[in-house]
């Protein structure tokens, strides 16, 4: 069965008391060599027991921007879809190109322009998932997600930043979503004990699809 969305609930029994906050995101696989992710999903730090419901969606959007900030229209985007930033009359826009990306599970943006560097954009929830800076004219930038999301803590981190992987490694997770349409992720560890226990995550209560 297809499901559109993954249901997902975080519970805090850590008894840390940093204040850190979660951060969730995806590794782009065809570009792992890349240190930087995004902070898809931020949860900030709260008490002892208490709960954070979100969804993860399937369905990806895309989009490219410029070094102003001005964003083209966004579209929803498929595996093996490939989009093409052109310039029209109307001026620079992004459009779904009628040439397959070269791997059926990747998502393509080529920037086709004769001049000038884009930004390729990649959301999920309307949140940035990924991104690939300043891609020269007859570049493209390449992007494949699984269902496995990560999920650690930083001291200072928003939705959309781009984080340091080395940074994070410390206390990553990684958690596999495939087959489950629900779930708790539970985080444990932290407190005063000794010797200390390290920040941890798990999942329970999940249910298959």
């Amino acid at each position: 069965m297809t499901i559109s969305e993954i249901e997902l609930n975080f519970i805090n029994r850590s008894k840390d008391t940093s204040n850190e906050q979660v951060v969730i995101f995806q590794r782009n696989l065809s570009d792992i060599g890349d240190n930087k992710v995004v902070a898809w999903h931020v949860i900030p730090s709260f008490d002892y027991g208490r709960e954070h419901p979100f969804t993860i969606p399937m369905e990806l959007q895309v989009d490219a921007s410029d070094a102003e900030g001005h964003h083209t229209a966004r579209f929803s985007a498929m595996p093996g879809q490939a989009f093409d930033m052109v310039k029209e009359a109307e001026g620079y826009v992004l459009k779904r190109s009628t040439h397959a990306a070269g791997n059926p599970g990747e998502v393509e943006i080529r920037n086709k322009l004769e001049r000038g560097p884009i930004n390729a954009n990649v959301y999920r929830g309307n949140r940035l998932l990924g991104t690939k800076s300043d891609l020269p004219p007859g570049q493209k930038a390449v992007f494949q997600f699984t269902k496995s999301i990560h999920i650690g803590c930083s001291s200072e981190a928003a939705e959309g930043d781009l984080l340091d992987l080395k940074r994070l490694a410390e206390n990553t997770c990684e958690i596999n979503m495939l087959e489950i349409s629900s779930a708790d992720i539970v985080m444990t560890g932290g407190g005063p004990s000794q010797p200390p226990q390290p920040i941890a995550f798990h999942i329970e209560n999940e249910v298959k699809n």
